[in-house]
């Protein structure tokens, strides 16, 4: 049985990258490339699934917000994506998923609010109806008329919905666990009758919120907590899961009036993972660049394809060995060459052949005083014809020098490269099929 959830995301695409953070200023990341952006970037997923009919809360990127700036970010005390809870059969509060539902205990200052995004939708499953017209519901119709984001709540056919679902997020004392504010407290209503879903609380046709914090709690040690609610007839209880999203939803994602800018559009997701792919690279491409080697993943990735997973690996990585239980890596190493290294800081690569007389290639890439020049020293032996010479900025794939050596099957010679800007690079000499190369990284 397949059940898919449709929410309705706009893309706003005003990609203002944040600036560095300072001491007391954090910046909610867009894009899920550190283990803090993974961690900030994955919402808790509440799903009450019916026979035929099913509502779902996602909740996630709490940060606490001065009059000004943003404090600090609050990160839900998730499992791993892949882990599930089943909640409680009976009706009521769900103190057992309740339990899977914290944060990290926090405090806020007098005047902070508290923002966090959390979407609510119901939905359908139509297998077995698909050559069924839809219902037409007079009452419904007229309702949206009166509010057309009410659309979002209409289901095919009347009366499938038959469990009321409420979601409330709480502020909670770290000492003994008591409740001290409702934050946020939203539900959708059973469709006995009609086909409309009515979604009731505190602003339920907005995912994205900020509420003032209590002055009265400012300064205790505190958490956030969701506590669901479910009222009705169907035996199942809730799930609980954890949705771990590649970027920001509530960048992205708001209800709307039309389903036009649906994030699920054409060409809009390839536009999100190519964003995602060019800082998850430019990411790693600054780890060489202070290190010289990836020595281990940043967290997970949350690449679109297998494609494009086997493509990011194979550039940081000489090779990745898959056991039954894990992944090893032999990482990439480049040289760095900071600024003032003195010339002697060189490496080396060179052709290794089994023939005698086949081309014996070397490339030798060395610093210069000033932190953006290089010399590649090139030697060769059992050469003819032409030598290509090639050095490449990695990042951009741009080629910065080129040139050929012709004449002598033997020969030496030392080109300096100048004003390289920053990122990893790697030097390459060919003849005859065969070819030698240095990688190495400029960090100023």
């Amino acid at each position: 049985m397949t059940r898919v959830i449709q929410t309705a995301c706009i893309i706003t695409l005003c990609l203002a990258f944040a600036p560095t953070n300072t001491l007391s200023q954090y910046f909610p990341p867009e894009f899920a490339i550190t283990v803090p952006d993974q961690k900030f970037l994955t919402y808790a997923q509440i799903d009450n699934l019916e026979d035929t009919a099913y509502t779902t809360y996602r909740v996630g990127e709490f940060l606490v917000k001065g009059t000004t700036i943003t404090k600090q970010l609050v990160f839900l005390n998730s499992a791993s994506p892949q882990t599930c809870y089943a909640g409680s059969d009976s009706v009521g509060p769900d103190n057992t998923l309740a339990g899977h539902l914290k944060t990290n205990v926090f405090s806020y200052g007098q005047g902070d609010s508290l923002r966090f995004h959390r979407m609510l939708s119901v939905s359908m499953d139509c297998t077995g109806f698909s050559d069924t017209p839809p219902d037409i519901d007079p009452n419904s119709n007229s309702q949206i008329n009166t509010d057309p984001l009410h659309a979002h709540f209409l289901l095919r056919f009347t009366g499938h919905l038959k469990d009321e679902s409420r979601f409330v997020i709480q502020l909670v004392d770290a000492n003994t666990d008591n409740t001290l504010y409702t934050i946020d407290s939203v539900g959708v209503s059973q469709t006995a009758g009609q086909q409309l879903a009515i979604p009731y609380g505190t602003s339920p046709l907005t995912m994205n919120r900020a509420v003032a914090l209590p002055n009265s709690h400012a300064g205790a040690n505190v958490y956030i907590r969701i506590l669901p609610y479910r009222y009705g007839t169907t035996p199942y209880g809730m799930k609980l899961s954890f949705y771990a999203s590649t970027y920001s939803l509530s960048s992205f994602c708001e209800y709307t009036m039309s389903g036009s800018n649906s994030i699920n559009q054409p060409g809009v997701k390839s536009t999100l993972d190519s964003l995602y792919l060019a800082r998850l690279v430019a990411h790693y491409d600054s780890v060489v660049v202070d290190s010289g080697c990836v020595l281990s993943l940043d967290g997970g990735l949350r690449l679109a394809n297998d494609s494009l997973l086997t493509w990011f690996l194979n550039r940081y990585f000489d090779s990745v060995v898959v056991s039954s239980s894990d992944l090893s890596f032999r990482p990439r190493c480049y040289p760095s060459f900071a600024k003032n290294t003195s010339a002697n800081n060189s490496r080396r690569g060179t052709s290794i052949s089994r023939s005698s007389d086949a081309p014996q290639l070397n490339v030798l890439v060395s610093a210069l005083p000033d932190g953006h020049d290089v010399k590649v020293s090139v030697s060769g032996s059992n050469c003819s014809g032409n030598t290509l010479v090639q050095v490449v900025h990695l990042t951009s794939g741009e080629l910065v020098f080129t040139t050929t050596v012709t004449g002598s099957p033997n020969f030496s010679r030392d080109f300096e490269i100048r004003n390289l800007v920053n990122g990893p690079y790697v030097a390459r000499i060919s003849n005859q099929g065969m070819g030698a190369q240095m990688k190495f990284a400029i960090n100023n």
